[in-house]
């Protein structure tokens, strides 16, 4: 894949592109630190960083499956496309861009930044913020390794980028097998509470409340421990690995198989 060029450029560019689309006096406009007052305004900023990452989905498919061997190519393929699938990539291919992923890495490391500020203010149980908290990291670390594994060597970034000055600093640069080494130590760290990053599911949360369509809506959001497995995959770990996936088949395992969030409902059939 191409080599992650410009990013402090196209981050400031994104910066101030979301200042100009702000159509609002200057006296009703909200400082950057009143954004975080609320549960509401958190789970506000969980759902703003699912939501820029739902946006990469197309991306994602194309730029992991049409270079293995679950996609192909037709006769009207656009250029992007048959670069993606002889791995050669212009300067302007669209799915080789780095920066979607680095959108949804920044807003997370907005969110958890002033998460922790919330805790420390009060505005958060502790219960609060480890649920929220933990799903954004689950999500950072999950993007972070997609980058990885598509561009090689990236920028690793867990600071919020509020100013130029954020910009302009050098951020250091970790290779594939550095990045999921890291991934593991964040999935597994200590958070500002004194407790570990959570791997259960959310239960507390308004996010979680209610279904749709009859089925639980926890399950939209990333699942922490088959992320864990999948790191430790990665990092030849087998048998670490084995006990979270584990972790994941034994749930709701005690329950009528019909009501198990694996399995495919189709009408009439047992």
């Amino acid at each position: 894949m191409k080599q992650i060029k410009y990013l402090a450029y196209l981050m400031l560019a994104g910066t101030v592109g979301l200042a100009s689309c702000v159509d609002a006096d200057l006296d009703d406009a909200l400082e950057y630190d009143e954004h975080y007052n609320t549960t509401t305004d958190a789970d506000n900023a969980v759902l703003g960083a699912y939501s820029s990452f739902m946006r990469m989905a197309g991306q994602m498919v194309v730029i992991n499956e049409l270079r293995g061997d679950l996609m192909d190519l037709t006769d009207n393929s656009s250029v992007d496309l048959q670069e993606i699938d002889a791995n050669k990539p212009s300067e302007g291919n669209v799915y080789a861009d780095p920066t979607p992923y680095y959108n949804v890495i920044l807003n997370c490391n907005d969110a958890m930044a002033n998460f922790e500020k919330m805790f420390q203010n009060n505005n958060l149980t502790e219960a609060q913020f480890l649920e929220r908290y933990s799903d954004l990291m689950a999500l950072r670390c999950y993007v972070y390794l997609q980058l990885g594994a598509q561009f090689g060597e990236v920028p690793y970034i867990t600071e919020p980028i509020v100013s130029v000055g954020d910009v302009q600093k050098e951020y250091q640069k970790l290779n594939l097998d550095q990045l999921i080494d890291t991934l593991i130590a964040d999935m597994t760290s200590t958070t500002v509470t004194g407790k570990q990053v959570i791997l259960d599911e959310y239960s507390e949360s308004p996010l979680v409340q209610h279904t749709l369509d009859g089925y639980d809506l926890k399950y939209f959001f990333i699942n922490k421990h088959f992320l864990l497995g999948d790191l430790y995959l990665w990092n030849n770990d087998y048998e670490k690995a084995a006990m979270e996936y584990k972790t994941v088949m034994n749930e709701d395992n005690d329950v009528n198989i019909s009501t198990n969030q694996y399995k495919m409902k189709v009408a009439g059939v047992d």
